[in-house]
């Protein structure tokens, strides 16, 4: 696979992966509790076994709905680019860099959050 084959795959993908997130992000905003969720769950953790659920929630919100509007947001962009070409080669890297740094920044920050709250 070529890289600019992987980069059309990440454009197409964001933008579900963000409105997935953001899905999530309302529910947890909505029900006010953790439920089922590896975005929130870790594999091989159960929800009775958080020390602080409330305190959780409160420090992954914020992050998740940053992650959803930034995949969300990317992934029009970058649909729309792929049609309209309004920015080059060079733009869209530094793109797809920027939303994988979100991506690798909501991870160190889930990663910390389950040492802090399991």
């Amino acid at each position: 696979m070529d890289t600019n084959s992987m980069l059309a795959f990440f454009d197409m993908i964001s933008l579900p992966a963000g409105v997935y997130v953001l899905y999530v992000w309302y529910r947890l905003q909505a029900v006010r509790r953790l439920f089922d969720n590896s975005l929130l769950i870790p594999k091989n953790f159960r929800i009775k076994d958080c020390a602080d659920p409330d305190g959780y929630i409160r420090y992954l919100k914020p992050r998740l709905l940053i992650l959803g509007l930034c995949l969300a947001l990317y992934g029009i962009v970058a649909l729309l680019n792929n049609s309209l070409q309004f920015y080059n080669n060079t733009v869209s890297m530094v793109l797809n860099g920027v939303a994988l740094a979100v991506i690798i920044w909501y991870a160190v920050c889930s990663s910390k959050a389950v040492k802090r709250y399991w």
